[in-house]
């Protein structure tokens, strides 16, 4: 399920664990959460946070699935050590990567790390 848990950044909007339990209360098992936060989910050191803050969760956990990549476009993020924290599957979310050339290369990085 395509989600956007505003943490870090906007905590005020939602947190990982407001978005968890609403998607369980509903029924979901798996969320993927977009990577629009503050800083933008685009290296190792965020996307362990997120994880780590699912990890410290009470109660019911929901498997966290994290999408990754620069948002800008313009250059990759490190998708290789980003999977190696944690992440599943990477996603500029709604923002489209203008550059053919920037875009093939996240593909090709993606399939060489098995990753959506």
């Amino acid at each position: 399920m395509h989600v956007h848990l505003r943490e870090p950044g906007f905590e005020h909007a939602e947190t990982i664990e407001s978005g968890s339990r609403a998607a369980a209360a509903g029924g979901f098992t798996s969320i993927c959460s977009m990577p629009n936060t503050k800083p933008v989910n685009d290296s190792p050191m965020v996307t362990s946070y997120m994880w780590s803050a699912v990890a410290a969760r009470r109660g019911q956990r929901v498997p966290h699935r994290r999408h990754h990549q620069r948002q800008r476009g313009e250059e990759l993020a490190t998708i290789g050590a980003m999977k190696a924290a944690g992440a599943v599957a990477i996603s500029d979310d709604g923002l489209p990567v203008m550059n053919a050339r920037v875009m093939r290369r996240a593909m090709e990085f993606a399939r060489s790390y098995d990753l959506p």
